[in-house]
């Protein structure tokens, strides 16, 4: 198997939703030793899509990335809530057209480029078994109709006291995953402008 790398194209949140989910995982981090923790190495971050591309190949990457951004608009997103997924917390989204319609184009934009992987394709080459299977699986097991948006803040049982917030969405980028499927490493970064 070619060398892989395991990417993540993401929304980064502004600063202030960014702190929100620090502060939020740092309760659950501290329950659990061996969990995800978010901080300026482990980025919060909105999914749009996940795979192992080449590693010696991502300029075709970031040229597709570029076609689709390009003319794209800073979103507004709203935080509807905190909730549990399988055993991981969520800060979850509210529905977006313009979010599912950039996640479905990234998603087909980027299929042919798509490879086999695994932990050695991680930052570092640290991963679970579970973060292997969840990137190479992400196409048929969280994509397209099956897709919810959302900001990954631990393990354990969801804070009660988050309110919904809206918040604009303008920054994207191009990250290696790192264990627990963080955004380890920003390889490239673009932001919609209006």
């Amino acid at each position: 198997m070619a060398a892989a790398i395991a990417i993540d194209v993401a929304i980064l949140p502004p600063p202030e939703i960014a702190a929100l989910a620090v502060a939020l995982n740092l309760p659950l981090a501290a329950a659990s030793p061996d969990s995800l923790r978010l901080d300026d190495r482990h980025l919060p971050h909105i999914t749009l899509t996940q795979q192992f591309v080449a590693a010696d190949g991502l300029q075709p990457v970031i040229g597709a990335v570029d076609d689709v951004v390009r003319g794209e608009g800073p979103l507004t997103l709203q935080i509807a809530g905190a909730a549990l997924q399988g055993d991981s917390v969520w800060l979850t989204l509210g529905p977006s057209e313009r979010l599912q319609s950039l996640h479905a184009r990234l998603m087909h934009a980027l299929h042919p480029l798509e490879v086999r992987g695994g932990a050695a394709a991680f930052f570092e080459g640290r991963a679970r078994d579970r973060d292997v299977e969840w990137v190479g699986g992400y196409r048929t097991t969280a994509a397209h109709a099956l897709f919810r948006p959302h900001i990954t803040i631990g393990r354990g049982a969801p804070p009660r006291d988050v309110r919904p917030a809206s918040f604009p969405a303008d920054a994207i980028a191009l990250c290696q995953l790192g264990r627990f499927c963080t955004c380890r490493h920003v390889i490239r970064s673009w932001t919609l402008a209006s």
